[in-house]
C-alpha cells in the first residue's frame, strides 16, 4: 500500500485497502515495489507475492489496468524502474529476468505500443534501478555470491558486472540510485547492511 507524503509529512495519496488483501484492482496482496512515470504521474505497483501482476494507476490514483497473464507470465515481480522512453522494466524475480513493457494511458484508453522484451539472468533478480537508460540489477543465487549487472536495454545485453571491492554480497534485496546519478546503493537483509558504490569511478 504506497503512501506518498509531502515535505510537511502530510499524506497525499494511499492506494489499496488497509489490511484487506484481494485480487481486484482495488486491493493488493503483498505488493513489492512502486514506480511513478515522471512525465505523466502514472503509478505502477508491483503486486508481487500473491497476485503476480503490475497495476497501473492514473496520476490521481485511480486503478486503470492490470499487467498480468500469459503475455508476461510474471513470477514474483519484485522491483520496478521506468526508462526515459516510458518503458516499464520489471525485476521478475523467480523467472530470473528483467522484463520491459510499454503500457500507458492515453485519455481513457490503454495503449500498448510494442510487445514485451526481456533480458535473462543467472539466478533470481531481486532488484533493478535505472539512470540515463542504463539498467542496474542485482541478483541472488543459492550456491554462489550474488553480483550486480549493468544492462543496455536497447541491445538487451549485459555490458558490465559489479560487486563489492572488499567482501561479498550475501543477501541483496533492493537497489537505488542517487538523483544525480553518482552513487548506487544496495541494501541487504540478513545481514542488514547498505552498500554504496561510486558510479563515476567503479560501475
Amino acid at each position: 500500500m504506497p503512501y506518498p507524503y509531502d515535505s510537511n509529512g502530510i499524506l497525499g495519496l494511499s492506494l489499496g485497502q488497509r489490511f484487506e488483501p484481494g485480487n481486484d484492482l482495488e486491493h493488493f496482496c503483498q505488493p513489492t515495489s512502486v514506480a511513478v512515470a515522471p512525465s505523466t504521474g502514472e503509478i505502477y505497483v508491483a503486486d508481487g507475492y500473491c497476485n503476480r501482476r503490475i497495476i497501473l494507476f492514473d496520476s490521481m490514483g485511480k486503478p486503470r489496468y492490470s499487467i498480468e497473464g500469459h503475455e508476461v507470465n510474471l513470477l514474483i515481480p519484485h522491483s520496478l524502474t521506468i526508462l526515459s522512453n516510458g518503458d516499464l522494466c520489471i525485476g521478475d524475480r523467480e523467472n530470473g529476468r528483467v522484463l520491459c513493457v510499454n503500457v500507458k494511458l492515453f485519455g481513457s484508453e490503454i495503449v500498448v505500443s510494442k510487445p514485451p522484451y526481456s533480458i535473462s539472468f543467472v539466478g533470481r533478480v531481486f532488484a533493478i534501478a535505472s539512470y540515463r537508460d542504463w539498467i542496474y540489477a542485482v541478483n541472488n543465487m543459492y550456491s554462489t555470491n550474488a553480483i550486480g549487472y549493468m544492462i543496455n536495454p536497447y541491445t538487451r545485453k549485459i555490458s558490465n558486472l559489479w560487486y563489492p571491492e572488499y567482501g561479498n554480497f550475501r543477501n541483496p534485496h533492493d537497489i537505488g540510485i542517487s538523483p544525480n546519478g553518482t552513487s548506487l546503493y544496495v541494501s541487504e537483509i540478513g545481514p542488514n547492511k547498505v552498500w554504496k558504490f561510486d558510479l563515476i569511478k567503479h560501475v
